[in-house]
């Protein structure tokens, strides 16, 4: 196997992470919005805490969505090294902007904003049902953005 086909091979198993994440934040996301309308309001989520299967999905949520960040940075080096770009001394904000450059729709203030949200999950406590109905209403706006960027990937790979 040539260097190029294992980085292909790198890149298409990675990608199929991404969209294994998407498949379950889906399901997560379905099954909470069985029980409530959304966007979920703090009372929502006092509720969810009080349940556990619920309780199961806002895990499942933070879970995955932490996980699709840590993937999705993953395929986008990938992406980039199989077709031929040199970034082993690229920060993430550059990989972003060449990204962007080659018209992968991604906007890096956005993608930016998103890695604090999983840094804001990482500390999330939980009496504190404002900051975390915000954070699982932005994840869910945000699965069709994360959905594009991943069909387009797959498309220009």
């Amino acid at each position: 196997m040539s260097r190029v086909e294992i980085n292909r091979f790198k890149f298409l198993k990675v990608l199929a992470e991404c969209n294994k994440h998407i498949k379950r934040l889906d399901y997560a996301f379905n099954k909470l919005y069985k029980n409530f309308d959304h966007p979920l309001s703090p009372e929502n989520i006092i509720e969810v805490l009080d349940d556990d299967a619920l309780v199961e999905s806002l895990d499942q949520i933070t879970y995955r969505f932490s996980k699709l960040q840590d993937s999705m940075g993953k395929v986008f080096k990938l992406f980039l090294i199989s077709n031929g770009e040199n970034i082993e001394n690229m920060t993430m904000i550059d990989i972003i902007n060449l990204l962007e450059k080659i018209e992968i729709n991604i906007d890096s203030n956005e993608w930016f904003e998103l890695r604090e949200i999983r840094n804001i999950i990482a500390h999330e406590y939980e009496d504190e049902s404002e900051k975390i109905a915000g954070v699982i209403n932005k994840i869910n706006e945000k699965r069709s953005y994360f959905k594009e960027i991943l069909k387009t990937l797959d498309r220009k790979a």
